[in-house]
């Protein structure tokens, strides 16, 4: 299992959201919900672990493996999580080890997501 507890360091849960501190906070189209869910992202074939830190019904922000780059916009990428499955997205920003994404195809439902973060898969 990957450790992510350094890239995880400099993000804020408080008030149920997760919070990097920066500029990207004010391009979210949607409020977010803080989780930690266990996924892998996808990109080029090449499965990345990840842990999903925020999530809204358009996107979330994802933390990753330091060793890895998922920082590539010109290729797909998917998000994969037994919680919400597999979800093409766009990747939006890039800063240190997180990422926000858009998710391209579909929105979430925002009382499933909530149902689901609460209830597990």
């Amino acid at each position: 299992m990957t450790d992510f507890s350094n890239a995880l360091g400099d993000i804020s849960f408080e008030g149920g959201r997760a919070e990097p501190d920066t500029q990207y906070r004010k391009m979210r189209e949607d409020e977010r919900l803080a989780c930690c869910l266990s996924a892998h992202a996808v990109q080029d074939g090449v499965q990345v672990p990840c842990i999903v830190v925020d999530i809204s019904s358009s996107g979330a922000q994802l933390c990753y493996d330091p060793q890895s780059n998922l920082c590539t916009q010109d290729k797909p990428l998917l998000i994969d999580t037994p919680e919400i499955g597999r979800l093409p997205v766009a990747l939006q920003w890039c800063e240190g080890t997180r990422i926000g994404v858009r998710f391209t195809n579909t929105a979430l439902n925002p009382a499933l997501l909530h149902r689901k973060l609460s209830d597990g898969p």
